[in-house]
């Protein structure tokens, strides 16, 4: 479960949170997370269908965790290049480690929720031995964020 991890963003800022795993699968396993940036109408993994979201990862961390242990990291992001207009946020810069991605992500306003709805997603991925190919786990995280302007 997530808590306690940055809601509202605004431009230029750092916001910082760690991604975990543990492992449970009886050896030693390796491990993929990818991280992406979603909008409000970009499709989150599908539980039922057993896939990954089709929106490219902006970063990814590769490490091998032995059986009963964890993987913990840090890492921070930020926002940049953004900016609202009447009903409509986009950001144009989304840095993860220091490292900045050119994103161009609009989003619309949801009345509903009253926020800038964007999610920052992991998806953790597993290498598989028999088939020698990293394959989505089917285990995700996302971390809805409202986009908003510094006053």
């Amino acid at each position: 479960m997530a808590e306690g991890y940055p809601f509202n963003i605004v431009q230029d800022q750092d916001y910082s949170l760690y991604v975990g795993v543990g492992n449970h699968l009886g050896s030693v396993a390796y491990y993929v997370v990818y991280v992406k940036l979603l909008n409000a109408s970009d499709p989150l993994p599908s539980d039922t269908l057993g896939t990954a979201s089709p929106i490219q990862p902006l970063y990814e961390y590769r490490f091998a965790v032995q059986n009963e242990q964890a993987f913990e990291k840090h890492i921070t992001f930020s926002v940049s290049n953004a900016f609202v207009s009447n009903e409509q946020s986009r950001i144009g810069n989304f840095s993860i480690n220091g490292v900045s991605f050119i994103v161009n992500k609009p989003t619309i306003w949801n009345s509903t929720e009253s926020v800038f709805k964007y999610q920052l997603l992991f998806e953790l991925w597993l290498y598989d031995t028999q088939s020698e190919l990293i394959q989505y786990h089917n285990r995700f995280v996302n971390l809805k964020l409202n986009y908003t302007i510094a006053i």
